[in-house]
C-alpha cells in the first residue's frame, strides 16, 4: 500500500467485486494510493492480485429477480449511511454508480468518480429489456420495466448529493451531461505503463474483456471464424450459459482463457501481434492503454471512448462495426505495420499513466477543503 499523501481518512465504495473489469482496477490503484480500505459486496476473498487490499465484506450480491441485485447495493449503502458507519472516514470515494446512494445519507464529504451512468437505467434501458424477456423470460422483464423507472428517480436524487462529481470520459461526460444535467471534470482512469512491455510480435491476437453482449464478444467470434488468425479471448463471462453459447459459437481458432493472473495477461500483451476490442460505446476502456504500454496497436470499433484513446492509422485502426471492414483490415496487418507503430503506442500510452490521474484527483480532493477528523 502506498503513502497517502493527503493526510484523510479515506474509505473507496465499489458495488461488487464479482468480476474483475476496468472500473474494479480503478477502486484497487486508489485503494494503494490512499491506503484506503474498499467496502463492496463480493470481495476477492483469497485472489492474490489483491492480497494488499483490505476489503470490508458488504455482503454477497444476488443476481435475480431483476435488479435485486443492484438493489440490494444501493440499499446496504444508504443505510450504512443512516447508521453513520462512513462518518468516521473524512472521506467517501464512489467508485460504481450503485453505492452513491450512500452520498443522499451520509454527512461525511463524497467524491464520485462516475466510469458511466448506469446503462441499463439510460441509453441500453429498452435494449436490457428485450434481452431479459429473450433470455429469461417475461415476468422477469416486465419487473425490470417497472424498477428502472423508479431507480432513475433515486438516481437522479442521489448523484446530486455528492460534493464533487468527476467522469473517466468525454465520452461518459455527454451521458452525464444528457441525464444528470451537470458538468463534470474529466480525469482520465489510471494505468501503471510501466507493469507493461513488449517482448515479440507473436501469431496471436488478443481481446481482454468481460464476456457479454454489450462487448460485442458474438461479433468478434464471427470475424474470426472466418479468417485464419488465432484469437485469445481473456476476461470473465457474466453468466455460464453465455460462455457456453460463446464457445459453440466459436472455431478452433478462438481460445478462450478465462480470467488469468496478472503477470500472464502481461505476457499475453507483450507477446501477441496486436489486440483488437469491439465493445458498444465503451464508456472509456482501459485495454487498449494497457495494449498501447505494451508497445501493441489496437483495432477498434470508431465508438466511445475508443475515440479518445486511441490515435487512427498511428497507434491503431478505427473502424465501424462491420464484420467484412473488420476483415480486410486484419488480412493487410503485417510485423512491419506493427514494429512501426511501436513507439507511437508507447508514447500514446504515457498520457494516461497512473501519476497524473492522482495528480489530477488529489487536486480535485484539495478543493474540497476536508477538515480532517479527529
Amino acid at each position: 500500500m502506498g503513502e497517502n499523501s493527503l493526510k484523510l481518512d479515506i474509505l473507496i465504495l465499489h458495488d461488487f467485486f464479482s468480476n474483475i473489469g476496468g472500473a474494479e482496477w480503478v477502486a484497487v490503484e486508489m485503494a494503494r494510493h490512499y491506503n484506503a480500505p474498499i467496502a463492496t459486496f463480493d470481495p476477492p476473498t483469497g485472489d492474490k492480485r489483491f492480497k494488499d487490499i483490505d476489503f470490508i465484506n458488504l455482503g454477497k450480491s444476488q443476481k435475480y429477480p431483476s435488479g435485486y441485485k443492484e438493489t440490494s447495493v444501493w440499499i446496504k449503502n444508504w443505510i450504512n449511511g443512516i447508521l453513520k458507519k462512513y462518518d468516521d472516514y473524512d472521506l467517501i470515494i464512489i467508485n460504481k454508480e450503485w453505492c452513491k446512494s450512500a452520498a443522499s445519507a451520509t454527512k461525511t464529504n463524497s467524491l464520485y468518480y462516475c466510469h458511466t451512468p448506469d446503462r441499463h437505467l439510460y441509453d441500453l434501458n429498452n435494449y436490457t429489456y428485450n434481452r431479459l424477456k429473450k433470455n429469461h423470460s417475461l415476468t422477469s422483464a416486465l419487473i425490470f420495466k417497472i424498477w428502472s423507472p423508479l431507480m432513475r428517480i433515486f438516481d437522479q436524487r442521489a448523484v446530486k448529493k455528492a460534493d464533487k462529481i468527476v467522469c473517466n470520459s468525454k465520452n461518459v461526460k455527454k451521458r452525464i451531461q444528457k441525464y444528470y444535467g451537470l458538468n463534470p471534470k474529466v480525469i482520465y482512469p489510471p494505468v501503471d505503463t510501466k507493469e507493461f512491455y513488449f517482448e515479440k510480435i507473436g501469431n496471436y491476437w488478443l481481446t481482454v474483456s468481460r464476456l457479454n453482449p454489450v462487448k460485442r464478444i458474438e461479433f468478434l467470434i464471427k470475424i474470426f471464424n472466418e479468417t485464419e488468425e488465432t484469437l485469445k479471448i481473456v476476461g470473465p463471462a457474466d453468466r455460464e450459459e453465455e460462455l457456453k453459447k460463446y464457445k459453440k459459437l466459436a472455431n478452433d481458432n478462438i481460445q478462450f482463457t478465462g480470467e488469468i493472473s496478472w503477470r500472464k495477461l502481461k505476457k499475453l500483451y507483450a507477446n501477441c501481434k496486436a489486440t483488437i476490442t469491439v465493445a458498444k460505446d465503451e464508456d472509456f476502456g482501459l485495454t487498449p492503454i494497457e495494449s498501447m504500454a505494451s508497445g501493441k496497436p489496437v483495432l477498434a470499433v470508431n465508438e466511445g471512448g475508443y475515440k479518445e484513446t486511441i490515435i487512427n492509422k498511428k497507434t491503431g485502426w478505427l473502424l465501424p462495426p462491420k464484420k467484412e471492414r473488420f476483415k480486410e483490415k486484419i488480412s493487410k496487418i503485417d510485423k512491419q505495420t506493427i514494429m512501426s507503430m511501436k513507439k507511437n503506442c508507447q508514447k500514446n500510452a504515457e498520457k494516461f499513466n497512473k501519476n497524473k490521474f492522482f495528480k489530477n484527483l488529489d487536486k480535485t480532493i484539495k478543493q474540497l477543503n476536508i477538515n480532517q477528523k479527529t
